[in-house]
């Protein structure tokens, strides 16, 4: 991920890879609109689901080392307050046709009922911004209390989460266990980045292609009640896969990077988004998935210059 780095220090490779996996969590999910009720079962969204957000969480991780120390207020109001805000706006907005909510998401039959609920698990609907809160202060409180025993506390962490927090959805503990070892990942890559980049130089990237097929043979054995050994060596096959094919091919083609990187400038946006506008399929079968997937982007990225040109409407939804 040595990239060229732009102005303001914005990494190319960050940013294309956040755009890719932004358009694969909109696919995922027009994937799930189009078919409600089989969609676990098809590969497309197995083999997205096999690595998207786990990378997503990674590259969060990655980029955490180089941000300033830690600032709780900024960090509530970026991630904290979205993910309320948005969780609140979609129980508002779910019978409305555009955003097919519903039958993806199940919503309680009263508004108390559901705010009661977001209480005590605020990764009920948008948990990708939760969890990364928590993983940074988890981060956070290790590089202050373990010092340079961070490490060593990271794993601890993660051992404890993994063991015991299979089946608690209280405080997302089972979310956080599924995706905290990843943001750790990433923050070790960037830690250690030199000596990485030491022993396996780009030239050798290419060799990594090989673990494709393997990629996309058992990408088939994911679920999301996979056990998690299998879900991680699925993911970190992914990702290196998908890392490759970006550092080899798309890295190359400038219109595509142009493209992929204003997504990933914008990916948290992007990610809220989103999620309001599944609802406009028409047709049947992949051909549904295709104007979903379509209709939904034109959408969104609409929305984000709207609101980047309204500095107030981009503070009130997304706290920047």
């Amino acid at each position: 991920m040595e990239k060229t780095i732009e102005k303001k220090n914005r990494n190319i490779t960050i940013d294309v890879l956040r755009g890719e996996l932004a358009l694969l969590v909109l696919l995922g999910h027009a994937v799930q609109r189009s078919f409600p009720y089989t969609y676990e079962s098809m590969y497309l969204f197995k083999i997205i689901y096999t690595f998207h957000m786990p990378f997503f969480i990674l590259l969060s991780g990655y980029t955490s080392i180089y941000s300033d120390n830690f600032n709780l207020k900024n960090k509530i109001f970026r991630l904290i307050y979205p993910t309320y805000l948005w969780t609140l706006m979609i129980y508002w907005m779910k019978d409305l046709k555009f955003t097919g909510l519903t039958p993806s998401v199940t919503f309680p039959d009263t508004f108390i009922k559901y705010i009661k609920l977001i209480l005590v698990r605020p990764d009920y609907v948008i948990w990708f911004l939760y969890v990364i809160f928590v993983s940074a202060l988890i981060v956070w409180l290790g590089k202050r209390i373990a010092g340079k025993y961070k490490l060593l506390f990271f794993a601890v962490i993660a051992g404890i989460l993994v063991l015991f927090g299979g089946g608690v959805r209280t405080f997302g503990i089972y979310r956080i266990r599924c995706y905290f070892p990843f943001y750790v990942l990433g923050y070790c890559i960037a830690e250690y980045k030199e000596q990485i980049t030491a022993i396996f130089k780009r030239k050798y990237i290419k060799y990594l292609l090989v673990l494709i097929p393997a990629w996309l043979y058992l990408g088939n054995m994911w679920s999301f009640d996979s056990n998690v050994i299998i879900a991680s060596v699925l993911a970190v096959l992914g990702m290196l896969c998908v890392y490759a094919i970006t550092e080899i091919g798309v890295l190359k083609v400038n219109g595509a990077v142009k493209i992929l990187k204003w997504i990933g400038k914008y990916s948290l946006e992007f990610y809220l988004l989103q999620i309001l506008f599944l609802g406009f399929g028409a047709g049947e079968g992949f051909i549904r998935i295709i104007i979903t997937f379509m209709a939904a982007l034109v959408c969104v990225i609409i929305s984000i210059i709207i609101s980047k040109k309204i500095n107030i409407l981009n503070k009130i939804l997304f706290g920047k």
